[in-house]
């Protein structure tokens, strides 16, 4: 039976960071990702995640997924084997603030 997480919305925030999201919690470990970003500065996705007990320190996860974002909203499964604390981390600027949706999911 596949197990669907609540929908969790994450930001990338130019005033923070130009290629970084804020930190989503998914609320337990999944072992795949739903993402639903908006269109992004022509850029390559990575998601970057963090063990329960130390959440300051991220690690990039895998190979990015080589998307041209900029073609307007897409779609996209992220393996992420077990993760809970995530953040998105895009490899070039993104110019304005935008917000993505993501859920976990395991079967």
């Amino acid at each position: 039976m596949t197990v669907y997480g609540e929908w969790r919305t994450g930001f990338l925030n130019n005033s923070v960071s130009n290629t970084l999201s804020n930190i989503v919690d998914l609320g337990r470990d999944y072992d795949f990702l739903n993402v639903i970003l908006p269109a992004l500065t022509n850029t390559q996705i990575a998601c970057q995640v963090a063990a329960p007990s130390n959440t300051d320190t991220f690690v990039t996860l895998g190979d990015g997924v080589n998307v041209d974002w900029t073609t307007g909203n897409r779609a996209s499964v992220l393996v992420i084997g077990g993760w809970q604390f995530l953040r998105l981390l895009t490899t070039d600027a993104q110019v304005a603030n935008r917000s993505y949706k993501i859920r976990g999911f395991r079967y």
